[in-house]
């Protein structure tokens, strides 16, 4: 899609932005060990730039996918990602989830998640555009989108899916998308609009809409 620009064909702005978030996310980029694994390896992703942040960090102490779902006892997330054709997550499962990784991690005292869920794609844009905004400015936060594969890419693919925003370029009103389907999706930007409506979509296993989810240290 011509509005979809890799990140190794444009990376000027992440490297004029040392606050970014994307200097937090991207060493943690991982393939998703299953086809329905998204929402476990964007977890991944987000506590681990999150233990990073917190100095936890040491040799060999970043979480895989299977190393939290042990850690966690989380059986019913590890039915769901199990197969390659399973349900995967909700965004309130994944909100859901994610805040007993933080709690037993000891993160929950100094990080919150909070679910956004998108049921109008413009409606979503200037409380979402702000949100960004701020996490580049500085404040430690991250944020994972949860939305439609084929009306994002554009690939046909009909499924719902989990990836971390890199990234948010005000001035260009785009988001840098860092896909946890690496075999597919590489790094690259897309206007923000154009998400809005890729997650102004409903789960296809609850109904309920997709969105976005925010974690913010609190602390």
């Amino acid at each position: 899609m011509t509005d979809l620009t890799p990140l190794r064909l444009d990376h000027a702005y992440v490297r004029g932005n040392p606050q970014s978030p994307y200097w937090s996310l991207a060493p943690q980029l991982i393939q998703q060990h299953t086809d329905s694994s998204c929402s476990l390896a964007s977890a991944v992703m987000l506590l681990n730039a999150i233990r990073g942040h917190e100095g936890q960090l040491k040799v060999g102490a970043p979480v895989s996918e299977l190393s939290l779902l042990d850690a966690l006892k989380d059986e019913a997330w590890r039915e769901q990602v199990r197969h390659e054709t399973g349900p995967g997550q909700s965004l309130s499962e994944f909100a859901d989830s994610f805040a007993r990784a933080l709690a037993h991690f000891d993160c929950a005292e100094d990080w919150q998640v909070t679910k956004m869920p998108v049921g109008d794609a413009a409606a979503c844009l200037q409380e979402l555009r702000a949100t960004l905004a701020e996490l580049e400015s500085g404040t430690p936060g991250f944020v994972a989108a949860n939305f439609h594969l084929d009306l994002f890419y554009g690939d046909g693919v009909d499924v719902g899916h989990f990836s971390p925003i890199g990234a948010y370029d005000p001035a260009r009103d785009r988001v840098l998308i860092l896909d946890v389907y690496k075999k597919d999706y590489e790094p690259l930007w897309a206007p923000l609009e154009r998400l809005a409506v890729a997650m102004a979509t409903r789960s296809r296993k609850t109904g309920e809409p997709r969105g976005y989810a925010v974690v913010r240290k609190i602390g």
